[in-house]
């Protein structure tokens, strides 16, 4: 099974939408698995930053196996 954390680290510009994803740090080590989340984060929009500037993020994305 899949198990281990994948940090992505994302980049979300003035208006919200997020324009650079990438895997910082993993422990799964399935590039498929991987590639999958961060083609996901650059589908999503967020309200737009404060301060009217872009915004950078690092999420951990933890998966268990069960």
């Amino acid at each position: 099974g899949l198990g281990g954390k994948v940090v992505i680290r994302w980049t979300i510009n003035a208006s919200g939408k997020v324009i650079r994803a990438k895997v910082s740090k993993t422990s799964m080590k399935n590039g498929r698995v991987e590639d999958c989340i961060v083609r996901q984060v650059l589908r999503m929009q967020f309200p737009k930053p404060k301060g009217g500037s872009k915004a950078v993020v690092n999420y951990p994305f933890v998966f268990a196996q069960q």
